[in-house]
């Protein structure tokens, strides 16, 4: 009992020094940034800088459980992270994964190591339950089952005769749930009814049937809207009508600026399977090459990459943050970027709007925030790579703790004992032995100062914070009075059989005892006492009591004797 004894002080003092560690917003930033060994999921606090960024998990450099992760994080419907990632392949190596992170107990473990193979897009969650994303280099749609943890492919894109041979369709954007119950997404070809391979289409899929069904050929009306941009996921601006940003438009600049056009805003409408140019990017009045777009309220928002080089004698050389209004169809610049801006160049890929207002993009060497109204550009997380365009989402945290490796503790009666869950982000503790809540205990560590054979029982915490509750796993805390030799050595020859027990439990005592018994009780895991007898009783009557484990308290002159036993 020494030893544990000991433990118990160690531990107790690292709990003590583990709760005077800074506490951080709940509301944070999440996103993917490269280093030079590896790739990471890193996390900030949406009002932190980039010296707050935080790395929640290290991708294995071998691939093995994922390597290069690809497009956005998704927080689903139950709270947790996932997303895809790839991977070189090869003898024991799989092509890509399917991950989950949990945000609470901060933990990351591969769902799947099968079905991704060359994933082009992020996951997205349709139907509660239901992860949906591409695979097969972007020929593929798969789903997994968050519960049954299954995962199949659901359709594949067909090639197509074309000349002397065959040309495969390939997924160029993200999925989306529109509010006809149906998936769409872009993709970089889609053959016409002759079979010529214009430069994109967009494709539809039936989430009851699984039917994929190509429901628009870009430029086969003879219009400018030419080529989706890669990565874009249409967005719904009202009910039938989605939203993207292509190549072409009728802006065709030099070769190396615009050569085949600015780009445009387009609108699809579902029913009628119609595309309408909404607006047309000019390389000499705005810009070029628009960004995927994303929306809130009435507005569409994206960002211009700008040009490779200061001196262009163009507009808006580093780039710009757009707003298009699409009431009155009018188009504005809320920021463009300057030198001042943080060393901000080309900026791309997904925009974030978060809570407070502000802005977020990748661009070369990390995600930056853009504060329109302040006109200020930081950087918010440092990426190593030279192109950071890993797009942020914004996690409202719940209260996290640390996973217990070990759930179970014993301790000496007299002795003092301290649990820490290791929290940070909590506004609210309140601990409980079984369902009795206990008012002493107010922080993330359980505490007492001296603990008696009372406090056996199960700990659980409830964390609270703005973005809701979490209820710890339970510890299991057992208090046993720990004797010197000289005084245990009778206490070894109690015996209690049989054990599991169905109806009687005996307890056999050495002869003669050197200790008098005073009181027999059983206590339940929660630390309900459920059978109390007296010192003679050595043939209990457990018939009524539930299934499970138990323990047995002996009340002697010479001090406390607990143990376990099973009722069956």
């Amino acid at each position: 009992m020494e030893i544990v004894r000991k433990s118990l002080k160690i531990f107790s003092l690292a709990c003590i020094l583990f709760a005077f560690l800074p506490a951080y917003s709940q509301k944070e930033l999440w996103g993917y940034r490269a280093v030079p060994a590896n790739k990471q999921i890193v996390k900030v606090p949406l009002n932190g800088t980039s010296a707050d960024v935080e790395v929640m998990h290290d991708f294995d450099p071998t691939g093995i459980l994922g390597r290069n992760p690809f497009g956005r994080l998704l927080q689903a419907s139950n709270g947790k992270l996932y997303g895809v990632a790839g991977s070189p392949g090869g003898q024991d190596i799989p092509n890509g994964v399917i991950f989950e992170y949990d945000p609470v107990l901060q933990q990351y473990r591969v769902l799947d190591n099968a079905i991704v193979n060359g994933p082009v897009s992020e996951l997205i969650e349709p139907l509660p339950g239901w992860l949906y994303g591409t695979t097969n280099n972007g020929t593929s749609i798969f789903k997994y089952n968050i519960e049954t943890e299954q995962a199949s492919i659901v359709a594949t894109i067909p090639p197509f005769n074309y000349q002397l041979g065959q040309r495969q369709p390939n997924f160029n954007g993200e999925l989306m749930k529109a509010s006809d119950g149906n998936l769409y997404i872009t993709t970089s070809m889609a053959p016409s009814a002759q079979n010529v391979p214009y430069p994109g289409g967009i494709y539809r899929l039936n989430l009851t049937s699984g039917q994929l069904t190509k429901v628009f050929v870009f430029s086969l009306d003879g219009s400018d809207v030419r080529d989706p941009v890669s990565g874009t996921k249409l967005v719904e601006a009202s009910p039938g009508k989605l939203y993207g940003t292509s190549l072409g438009g009728s802006h065709v600049g030099p070769q190396g600026i615009a050569p085949e056009g600015s780009g445009t805003i387009f609108e699809y409408t579902i029913a009628t399977a119609t595309m309408v140019k909404k607006y047309d990017f000019d390389y000499a009045v705005n810009g070029r090459s628009p960004s995927p777009i994303i929306k809130d309220g009435d507005k569409l928002y994206g960002v211009l990459p700008g040009f490779q080089d200061d001196s262009q004698d163009y507009p808006n050389p580093r780039g710009l943050l757009f707003e298009y209004n699409l009431a009155s169809e009018a188009m504005a610049i809320l920021h463009s970027f300057t030198q001042d801006d943080d060393q901000i160049r080309s900026p791309n890929g997904m925009l974030l709007k978060a809570s407070n207002g502000k802005f977020y993009v990748g661009a070369i060497n990390g995600n930056y925030e853009i504060d329109p109204a302040a006109g200020i550009v930081v950087r918010k997380v440092t990426d190593g790579s030279a192109y950071g365009y890993y797009p942020l989402i914004e996690v409202c945290r719940k209260p996290a703790y640390h996973f217990f490796e070990t759930a179970s503790f014993t301790a000496c009666e007299g002795t003092p004992f301290s649990f820490d869950i290791q929290n940070t982000n909590a506004a609210t503790y309140v601990w409980k032995r079984g369902s009795t809540v206990l008012p002493s205990q107010t922080t993330g560590v359980l505490h007492f100062d001296n603990v008696s054979v009372a406090n056996t029982g199960i700990y659980t915490c409830t964390i609270t914070n703005e973005c809701g509750t979490t209820i710890t796993m339970p510890v299991q805390l057992n208090v046993e009075v720990c004797m010197g030799i000289d005084e245990l050595s009778g206490f070894n020859d109690i015996k209690l059989y049989p054990n599991p027990a169905t109806n009687i439990l005996n307890l056999t005592l050495p002869d003669p005892p050197n200790f008098e018994i005073q009181k027999v009780s059983i206590i339940n895991m929660i630390g309900q006492t459920v059978y109390t007898g007296a010192g003679s009783d050595t043939h209990m009557d457990i018939s009524s009591l539930n299934a499970g484990m138990y323990q047995l308290l002996l009340i002697t002159d010479k001090g406390n004797r607990s143990s376990k036993f099973i009722k069956e």
